[in-house]
């Protein structure tokens, strides 16, 4: 009978640990080692209306760096950009967390915004910098399990929504939600719209691991631009599987930038090429055994080679 009673106390137990895992608990940015991939709209192609609209459209990243900056007795991080293959690492861009009041502040040019406030509910208006002064209603309020953890995401209207159109001219609508601990739907520095056409978050990652894929994009870590220069795919890698180094074969193409990707998007390899030679030898030792993208750029286009280490 004892063991009957411990058995039934071990049944309960298990059941009030895993009810006890699912209970909601505030989740705060991270601050270290994020990346946060993006499909965005190039400001001078939406402006110009030079291209179709689908080629409005590239890929880019946003992560922090490393170390802190001290803005007015408050601790931000410094937010690095690449947009298009062009890296912004001395951006005026800032970033920091009020946990206890679960808001995100965005410091632009020294001058400081709420960007994020995830203490609203159903019918708050929400704070924004916005030019035109309008102030979206949150319409409702979900948890989602996101990387483990009970995420609180609050959702505003589909007036709220933007359309997306790729570069085969499908295309879908994108609600707009913000997803507490790692930001908006519509892009990390776009919590709302005004022109119609913003970012798009494609993957979150957070201590090289995945934590958010838009399920509207195959490829997680997109790494090429999808206007003009089309990417080209000349580059062929060998040996292939490897363990130390491998020899990248250009073919008639010539790139000047090279990056190593993991495959949580983390850049753990970069060089500049001359833009001249017709291959190149890569070093691998020390990397961890794995799958990586070897991501090419240069006058000729951008080219993805996938690589792996044994």
């Amino acid at each position: 009978m004892k063991k009957v009673f411990l058995l039934m106390a071990m049944v309960v137990s298990g059941f009030a640990m895993a009810y006890a895992q699912q209970q909601y608990q505030p989740v705060p940015f991270q601050m270290d080692n994020v990346v946060w991939y993006e499909y965005y709209v190039d400001d001078e192609a939406y402006l110009t209306k030079q291209f179709k609209r689908r080629d409005w459209y590239h890929y880019g990243y946003y992560t922090l760096d490393t170390c802190d900056t001290v803005i007015n007795n408050f601790k931000y991080k410094r937010i690095i950009v690449e947009l298009n293959g062009e890296l912004f690492n001395n951006t005026t861009l800032f970033i920091r967390e009020d946990t206890t009041a679960r808001k995100v502040y965005l410091n632009a040019n020294f001058i400081e915004f709420v960007l994020y406030d995830f203490s609203l509910e159903v019918g708050d208006t929400a704070p924004h910098y916005s030019v035109t002064q309008q102030f979206p209603i949150v319409q409702s309020i979900d948890t989602i399990n996101i990387g483990g953890m009970l995420r609180k995401v609050i959702n505003f209207s589909h007036s709220n929504a933007i359309d997306v159109e790729f570069r085969n001219g499908t295309n879908y609508q994108q609600e707009l939600s913000w997803i507490e601990g790692i930001g908006s739907t519509q892009g990390f520095l776009f919590p709302f719209v005004e022109s119609g056409y913003s970012n798009v978050l494609v993957c979150y990652s957070s201590n090289d691991s995945v934590i958010y894929h838009n399920s509207h994009f195959t490829d997680c870590f997109p790494s090429n631009s999808i206007a003009t220069p089309e990417t080209i795919a000349t580059v062929t890698a060998y040996p292939n599987p490897t363990k130390d180094r491998v020899t990248l074969e250009f073919g008639e193409a010539r790139f000047s930038t090279l990056r190593l990707v993991n495959t949580a998007g983390a850049t753990v390899l970069e060089t500049i090429l001359t833009g001249q030679e017709p291959q190149h030898t890569l070093q691998l030792k020390g990397l961890p055994a794995g799958i990586y993208s070897c991501i090419l750029s240069g006058k000729d286009g951008t080219a993805t080679e996938k690589i792996i280490v044994e």
